[in-house]
């Protein structure tokens, strides 16, 4: 809290994408992954998609750790019974670069993750909201807070926040990220330019 008793300011900064396809496998790692400016209230926030292309079958990621610190996960949906789509927080006070290793409930083939920061912000969720499949979802958020929203085949990148990054995988766009700072309290919405899985979650300003 500001002094006069307004909230401060919180500020989110986009940092990588990475893709995988191979084998099927339960456990996985990503190394030298980016995660931004190191400061002692940084977030760490990781959007994740998994797939296994063999069995179509939704796999829960179980465990993420971002350079050894153990993640919690947010949020969770499933899009068409096969693709989990979840985000995942840390604090991670130290570092540019990171490795992000996770495992799965049964073999994965393919996975897509995104890395986003959240600065000088509670490190509490304020709220989550997810769909299995649809085009909006909206979250509750805070003035001056960050909403962060993360959507698997999109048909596009993420609208209603600031979209920041999607990965394709062939003709279809695999995931996509996009996030804001709140101008007022209440109801903000994330888009998608078809029926997609959307996860999203907000934080309140320190």
């Amino acid at each position: 809290m500001a002094a006069g008793g307004q909230p401060g300011l919180a500020s989110r900064t986009y940092n990588t994408a990475r893709g995988y396809n191979s084998t099927g496998l339960t456990s996985h790692s990503e190394a030298a992954v980016s995660i931004g400016t190191a400061a002692a209230n940084r977030l760490v926030i990781v959007g994740l998609t998994t797939l296994d292309t063999a069995s179509y079958v939704s796999r829960n990621t179980d465990t993420l750790t971002i350079g050894g610190i153990s993640a919690t996960k947010l949020i969770t949906r499933t899009y068409s019974s096969s693709t989990a789509v979840d985000l995942w927080m840390a604090e991670v006070p130290t570092g540019t670069t990171a490795t992000i290793a996770f495992t799965t409930s049964g073999s994965v083939n393919q996975y897509e993750l995104m890395t986003l920061s959240v600065y000088d912000a509670i490190a509490t969720v304020y709220a989550t909201a997810g769909t299995n499949s649809s085009t909006s979802q909206s979250v509750s958020a805070p003035l001056n807070g960050v909403v962060v929203g993360f959507a698997a085949w999109t048909n596009g990148a993420v609208g209603g926040v600031t979209p920041d990054a999607n990965v394709s995988n062939g003709a279809n766009v695999a995931c996509a990220i996009g996030s804001k700072v709140p101008t007022v309290t209440g109801s903000q919405a994330v888009t998608t330019g078809g029926a997609a899985a959307i996860v999203a979650a907000s934080f309140a300003p320190l």
